[in-house]
């Protein structure tokens, strides 16, 4: 249900410099029982809604959207698929500056990701300092290496040529289930901090615990399900051995790693 805020979201990708009729807005509606899907409508979004309530999640809904899009239009009538929340807003340059970027012949792109609240309060502050550690540890090094670097959540760009045959990534955390995938297939994901998009943080201990301990638990899988071809990578991908390695040590579960290397010392 997010009648409260997508309305923003579609004003800003609606005033984009990119010339709008080569922007094609989808929007799935996922289990809502407001107005989503309406005011969606209203701003001229292509809108598929979607009722599968036991199967409440951000990669079972992409799945959805993925199948009608192709259903209708076909995946390859478009080159690339930007993906967004409904809570976000984007610079009125962000896909400008991100085509400029997948321009390149990258598979593809992560803008730079602020958070839409910093001044709430500490926590809203704390994810927003969250993500320019992000951008300052991973993002930049893996650029200037040309290295892949990851997927998080929300503005990133992917080329149709990886989305042929539908989107599978159905765990938690999506985005790193994406990422790992893509990678494993030697593609590279690049980086692009002129792209700049507003992402909406939790305000309250108890939303940050939550989504923190189900980010944790999908980490998890995703490194259980990708740890084998990861680690086969390393010694048998050429021209993406590092960047295997470095997703590995990404997605390590340290703590779990750390505390079994003290459970077994003397």
């Amino acid at each position: 249900n997010e009648e409260l805020v997508i309305g923003k979201l579609l004003e800003s990708l609606n005033a984009q410099t990119y010339p709008k009729e080569l922007i094609k807005i989808f929007v799935v509606a996922d289990n809502c029982t407001d107005s989503t899907g309406k005011i969606a409508r209203s701003y001229g979004a292509t809108v598929y809604e979607r009722n599968e309530p036991e199967r409440a999640r951000k990669g079972y809904a992409l799945s959805f959207l993925f199948d009608r899009i192709e259903r209708d239009y076909g995946i390859s009538s478009f080159d690339g698929y930007l993906f967004f929340d409904a809570d976000n807003v984007v610079n009125s340059d962000y896909i400008e500056q991100m085509n400029n970027a997948f321009a390149t012949d990258v598979d593809a792109v992560v803008g730079y990701r602020n958070s839409k609240n910093f001044s709430h309060n500490f926590i809203s502050a704390g994810y927003g300092m969250h993500f320019m550690r992000s951008t300052v540890s991973y993002h930049r090094p893996r650029s200037k290496l040309s290295l892949s670097t990851h997927i998080a959540g929300t503005g990133y760009l992917l080329s149709s040529k990886l989305l042929e045959g539908g989107w599978h990534f159905e765990l938690l955390t999506e985005d790193t289930q994406a990422t790992l995938a893509f990678v494993c297939r030697g593609k590279r994901i690049e980086y692009c901090e002129a792209a700049e998009l507003f992402d909406e943080q939790p305000t309250k201990v108890r939303t940050m615990v939550r989504q923190r301990l189900r980010w944790a638990k999908g980490r998890l899988a995703c490194f259980c399900v990708n740890v084998g071809s990861l680690i086969k990578g390393i010694f048998t991908a050429k021209g993406r051995r590092f960047s295997c390695y470095d997703m590995l040590f990404y997605i390590m579960p340290n703590s779990l790693v750390v505390g079994a290397i003290g459970a077994i010392q003397p």
